[in-house]
């Protein structure tokens, strides 16, 4: 029993044809729907399913129909699991129109028909779509479909991007699948899988096959293990005709999906010229940027992006890259280069370099056999021109594991090619197969030699001088000038767009200096952000442009301005010479003090010795001068050097000039030097000083101390004073002084007197002795 759906059918009315055909068919008259109902007839030629094989996927092909033409269809239910699936049929013109369409829901019995003849509408590719379900629930189809002109068929006129088939498991349900093949360049190949059993599985065609990375169309020349790399959606996808295709058909034609390529006229070697090639490189680096140009949109298929990184013109070198392309059709291609060559290494920004299309081939397709539990006859695939046939094949098994399968090809790697005439690369029917689970991709296509649209992209290159006007010893407060000229060496302009840069980096001079915000040049944009300045702008080939600048040493870093003028990167590699340039300035730091015996501070009186000593330390990392100046005015005024200043460092001198004493000399890095001189302190007298014996060390270059400059190394004595009263006051006062030192003095007076008295006695009494002797 059989069941035939037609359009807009509702459930009453379905049930009233289920009444009607099963009255015809016991009646034993011929089947015919009327209005909308058709006869399904038993076509001898119509494009069908293969013997054994059943439908069971959502499907979309395309039928060509010319004007004057018709489409006849049949699918019918042949088999389900579980509780089935509702499939829908649907037919639309290239305006859109919906044509016919049709339902087999899941309950409906094994048997049911949707089918519909003499179908007319605009002429183009008719979109003929299956809206099913693969999975526990599924209901399977066979299928007729044919274009009709005349009463007659049409053959090869219909076709597929892919196609899902359904076979019973075992090696005893075995197919012979026959397909033709046409790519975008035109070429036709019959494809043939003998034994072919794959339960549930998938075939198409297209120009990647497995893609080498995700969402790419770039073919890995390989096959895989499930799941595989996502294809990008623009990958080009070929068809599938059903036998031969129609040699009328036009080579291309409108859809309700739009314009479709059918049979593109064969692509020759000279369609492949490519006349626009160009390169933009980034806007600082010649080397990296963007390829641009145009392939015929008749091209689907590998090509590659070659360029000779050393300009000799040969592209087979290590070091020249080949970049793995595919078009898609689309015309307009565009390829991002990271300006590294073919051993990894940037390239030189002066060398010229060259850039061109390759073909190698034409004409490649990829059949994609997908989840195949058999293919024990192998596949065959032969492309037929007008130069005769060429069954050649390729396939890379080599990175399938083997180990746990049933069964395995017995040649892995095809990659050499292989006569596929009669089948090759089979492998037989087992659960757990070679192809199980597995995507089994073989290729083809037509050998090409072709190089086109050569290009020469010149070197840009730059180079970089850094002078300092500091050719001597610089000291604190110093001003240096800085100049940086930059100069396009190479061959080629540096444009506003692409312009020419260099950076000034002056991180080693700004902890020793401060920048004097006075950066200029005669063109192009200067501006500076701590540490950096930087010049960017327009520089002709052979032409220069300087950068002007200048700084006051404070000194207050390491005491080294190391200022070094670069090239970026992107614009010149730093292991060449000429693209940065350093000028290095060490700078002496003086440490000056001063110290006195006894200490600043202390008191001294009219006769007492004060040592000076003068230190001089440089921690710089340059010679220097010590020059300075000891104010002595302020102490000679209450007291008297003593000889003359002692220096214990060779080079350095100290001289005493009326009330100053002047130090000169330079001091090696590390170096110490010591002045020393003695003072006597002066009486005191109204006529002498000022009582207070006051010492200033002042440096030619003061040193910064943080934020501002050293205070002048100091010492500073106040003079004690003693009374000595004169001989006048003391005779004046003589009868008024009762305490202090007056006792003292009478009691000498009177001490002595009594002595004199006594040997005046002694001498009377003694004469007298004698005579009375």
């Amino acid at each position: 029993m059989f069941r035939v759906r037609s359009t807009a059918e509702g459930s009453g009315e379905r049930q009233s044809l289920r009444s009607r055909l099963g009255k015809a068919l016991a009646g034993g008259a011929a089947l015919a729907i009327l209005g909308g109902m058709i006869s399904v007839p038993t076509v001898a030629n119509a494009e069908s399913n293969w013997s054994g094989v059943q439908s069971n996927y959502n499907e979309v092909e395309y039928a060509y129909v010319a004007a004057g033409e018709t489409l006849d269809l049949t699918f019918t239910s042949s088999s389900r699991s579980g509780t089935g699936f509702e499939n829908k049929y649907a037919v639309t013109d290239p305006s859109g129109n919906r044509l016919w369409e049709c339902t087999i829901a899941a309950a409906d019995p094994v048997g049911t028909v949707c089918a519909a003849t003499g179908l007319t509408g605009e002429p183009g590719a008719w979109k003929i779509e299956t809206i099913a379900n693969s999975g526990a629930n599924e209901t399977r189809t066979t299928w007729q479909k044919r274009v009709m002109r005349d009463g007659a068929e049409v053959p090869g006129r219909i076709w597929a991007n892919s196609i899902g088939m359904f076979q019973s498991g075992g090696a005893a349900n075995m197919a012979n699948v026959d397909l033709w093949v046409v790519n975008d360049d035109g070429y036709q190949y019959s494809v043939k899988l003998f034994g072919y059993n794959g339960v549930g599985s998938v075939l198409s065609v297209d120009a990647v096959g497995t893609p080498a990375e995700p969402n790419s169309c770039i073919p890995s020349y390989r096959s895989v293990d499930l799941p595989e790399n996502k294809q990008s959606a623009d990958c080009a996808k070929f068809r599938l005709f059903y036998s031969k295709p129609a040699p009328d058909l036009p080579a291309s034609a409108p859809s309700a999906d739009g314009e479709l390529k059918v049979l593109p006229p064969v692509l020759d070697s000279a369609a492949l010229d490519v006349n626009d090639l160009a390169f933009t490189p980034t806007a600082l680096s010649p080397r990296t940027g963007t390829f641009h140009y145009s392939i015929t949109p008749a091209f689907t298929g590998s090509y590659t992006l070659e360029i000779d990184t050393n300009g000799d013109g040969d592209y087979s070198d290590s070091v020249d890259r080949r970049i793995e392309m595919v078009a898609n059709g689309d015309g307009k291609y565009s390829t991002s280069f990271d300006g590294l060559d073919g051993e990894g290494n940037p390239i030189t920004n002066c060398d010229e370099m060259k850039a061109r299309i390759y073909f190698d081939r034409v004409g490649e397709i990829h059949v994609r056999n997908q989840d195949v539990e058999g293919r024990v006859g192998g596949i065959e695939i032969v492309r037929h021109d007008a130069n005769g046939t060429d069954p050649t094949i390729y396939w890379d098994d080599t990175q399938l594991d083997p180990s746990g399968r049933d069964n395995v090809t017995p040649n892995l790697d095809g990659t050499a090619g292989v006569d596929s005439t009669g089948g090759v690369h089979g492998w037989n029917f087992a659960n757990n197969s070679w192809g199980n689970d597995r995507l089994i991709d073989n290729w083809t296509y037509v050998p090409l030699n072709k190089g086109t649209g050569e290009i020469t992209i010149p070197g840009r290159c730059l180079s970089v001088e850094k002078t300092s006007s500091a050719t001597g010893a610089v000291a604190t407060g110093d001003t240096v000038q800085y100049s940086v000229k930059v100069t396009n060496t190479g061959d080629s302009d540096y444009t506003a767009e692409a312009p020419a840069m260099v950076t000034d980096d002056m991180s080693d001079v700004l902890d020793d200096a401060t920048f004097d915000n006075n950066a200029i040049a005669k063109t192009g944009t200067v501006a500076f952000s701590k540490p950096n300045l930087t010049w960017t702008g327009a520089l002709p080939a052979g032409s220069s442009e300087t950068l002007t600048y200048s700084v006051t040493v404070t000194n207050k870093g390491d005491h080294r301005l190391a200022n070094t003028a670069k090239i970026p990167a992107e614009l010149c590699e730093f292991d060449d010479p000429a693209c940065s340039d350093t000028t290095i300035n060490l700078l002496p730091h003086m440490l000056y003090g001063k110290t006195s015996d006894p200490a600043s501070g202390s008191s001294v009186k009219p006769g007492q010795v004060i040592s000076y000593t003068l230190s001089f330390t440089n921690d710089g990392q340059a010679a220097g001068p010590i020059d300075s100046t000891d104010d002595l005015a302020d102490v000679l005024d209450d007291g008297q050097i003593i000889g003359e200043p002692v220096v214990d460092t060779e080079g350095i001198t100290a001289t005493l000039s009326g009330k100053t004493l002047r130090v000169v000399g330079a001091l090696e890095p590390g170096a110490t030097a010591l002045v020393t001189y003695r003072v006597t302190v002066g009486k005191t007298d109204s006529r002498n000083g000022n009582g207070a014996l006051r010492n200033v060390l002042t440096p030619d270059h003061p040193e910064f101390c943080g934020s501002e400059l050293c205070k002048d190394p100091t010492t500073v004595h106040e003079r004690t004073a003693i009374l000595e009263p004169s001989v006048s006051k003391l005779a004046q006062n003589e009868l008024a002084i009762t305490g202090g030192a007056a006792p003292i003095v009478l009691l000498g007076i009177g001490i002595l007197i009594v002595a004199a008295g006594t040997v005046l006695l002694v001498r009377r009494r003694r004469p007298r002795s004698d005579a009375g002797q």
